[in-house]
C-alpha cells in the first residue's frame, strides 16, 4: 500500500494462530548479537560442606554452609574426590566437617571463604583425598573440632592425655580413633592438621607444623597430614616441620621410634610476611624407622628457610639413619633420599652445599650410600 494505516489495532488478537510455520528460516541473522550473556554457564564440581555438631556422629545435626566449595581448575582429582565423598552418603559429613567446622563448643560453621581455603589445601592431592575416603569407607570415624569438643567426642580412644590435641591460634584439627594419646600428644599443632591413627606416645607430634610467629592472614599455608600409623613413639615427630609454609606429609608407618623425625625440617622463623619462602616436607611409607633418632632434625637448621625434603619409601631405616642429614646452614637445596637408601648410622650430615653441582637451586638426590661419604 502507498500509505500506512492511520490507526493501530485497539487490542491484541483474542486467539493464537492455529498453525505454526511449516519450515525453519532459510538464513541466519546477518549480524551477531550486540550483548554477551551476563554470566557463563558453569560445570565446576563442588560440594556443600559444613559441620557435625557432635564430631564423628553422623546421626546428629549437620550444619551446612549456604554456598558450595568449588574445585576450580585441576587435573580431575578434585572432581573425583567430590564424587567419592558424596557416594559415602551421611558418612561423608565427617569429611565435609574438615572444611566447615569452627572452634566453638559445640562447633558451628566457618565462612564459605574459610571453608574454600581449607578445601584448596588438599583438593588436588590424590594421596590425601583417597586416604580420607578410604578411612571413612573402612568404618573409621573422623572427629573435627577444638580441644574440648575433641576430648568429649574421643573419650579414651583419642586426644587423651594432659594438653593433648590443642591446635594453635584458636583453630581446629581432625583426628581418628587411636590418635594423639599421651601427655602433650598433638599439642600446639598448626590448625587444620589431619591425623589418622597416629601420634601415640608422650609428646608425640607435639608442635607439628607450628610457627613461632602466626602467619600473615593473606598467606595460604600448606596442609599437615600424618598417618595412618605414623609417629607412634615418645617424642616422635615433635616440632616436625616448624615454620614450614608448604605441605607436610608423613605416610603410613613412618617415624615410629622414639625421637624419630623429631624437629625434622625445623626452620628459622620468617616473621609475619606476605611472601614467604615455601618448602615441603615428605616422609614416605615406613621411612625413618628404627632405633634412636632416625631422621632427627634432617634438613633443619638455624637461619635456614629454603629447601624441601623428600624421603622416599623405606629410606633412612635404622638407628640414627639420616640424622642431621642436611643440617648444615649452607645446605639449602631440595633434598631427595631415594627408596631403600641409607641404613643404620648412614647418611648423617651428608648433604652439603658444595656437593650440589649447579648451586643452591639444584636438587640433591641421594640414591647411593656413597653419596654421603
Amino acid at each position: 500500500p502507498s500509505t500506512l494505516p492511520s490507526t493501530l489495532p485497539s487490542a491484541f488478537p483474542s486467539t493464537l494462530p492455529s498453525t505454526l510455520p511449516s519450515a525453519r528460516p532459510s538464513s541466519l541473522p546477518s549480524v551477531a548479537p550486540t550483548d554477551q550473556p551476563s554470566a557463563r554457564p558453569t560445570n565446576v564440581p563442588g560440594m556443600y560442606v559444613g559441620c557435625l555438631a557432635n564430631p564423628g556422629d553422623v546421626t546428629k545435626v549437620f550444619n551446612t554452609i549456604s554456598k558450595q566449595v568449588l574445585c576450580g581448575d585441576g587435573d580431575g582429582a578434585c572432581a573425583d574426590f567430590v564424587a567419592n565423598v558424596e557416594d559415602l552418603g551421611d558418612n561423608g559429613k565427617m569429611i565435609k566437617s574438615i572444611f566447615g567446622c569452627n572452634n566453638a563448643n559445640p562447633p558451628g560453621v566457618v565462612t564459605v571463604e574459610e571453608a574454600q581455603a581449607r578445601f584448596d589445601r588438599i583438593k588436588d592431592d590424590l594421596g590425601v583425598t583417597e586416604l580420607l575416603v578410604k578411612t571413612v569407607k573402612d568404618g573409621t570415624s573422623l572427629f573435627t573440632g577444638s580441644e574440648d569438643t575433641l576430648e568429649g567426642a574421643c573419650g579414651t580412644d583419642c586426644c587423651s592425655g594432659f594438653q593433648a590435641c590443642t591446635p594453635l591460634f584458636s583453630g581446629v584439627m581432625t583426628v581418628t580413633k587411636d590418635s594423639c594419646r599421651g601427655d602433650r600428644a598433638c599439642h600446639d599443632v598448626f590448625p587444620d592438621t589431619i591425623i589418622i591413627k597416629s601420634c601415640v606416645g608422650h609428646r608425640a607430634s607435639d608442635g607439628v607444623g607450628r610457627f613461632r610467629d602466626e602467619p600473615h592472614p593473606d598467606v595460604q599455608v600448606g596442609y599437615r597430614v600424618i598417618g595412618p600409623n605414623a609417629c607412634n613413639a615418645q617424642q616422635s615427630c615433635q616440632d616436625l616441620g616448624r615454620d614450614i609454609f608448604g605441605n607436610i606429609r608423613i605416610e603410613s608407618g613412618a617415624c615410629n621410634e622414639s625421637f624419630a623425625c623429631r624437629s625434622l625440617g625445623d626452620r628459622t622463623s620468617q616473621g609475619v610476611t606476605v611472601s614467604p619462602v615455601v618448602a615441603d616436607i615428605f616422609v614416605g611409607e615406613n621411612a625413618c624407622q628404627g632405633g634412636f633418632s632416625a631422621c632427627e632434625n634432617a634438613h633443619g637448621g638455624f637461619d635456614k628457610v629454603k629447601g624441601s625434603l623428600f624421603i622416599e619409601k623405606d629410606a633412612c631405616k635404622g638407628e640414627d639413619a639420616c640424622s642431621g642429614l642436611a643440617n648444615a646452614e649452607d645446605a639449602t637445596n631440595n633434598i631427595v633420599v631415594k627408596e631403600n637408601i641409607c641404613g643404620a648410622g648412614q647418611c648423617q650430615s651428608c648433604a652439603q652445599e658444595e656437593l650440589c653441582a649447579g648451586g643452591d637451586m639444584a636438587t640433591y638426590t641421594i640414591d647411593h650410600v656413597i653419596d654421603c661419604i
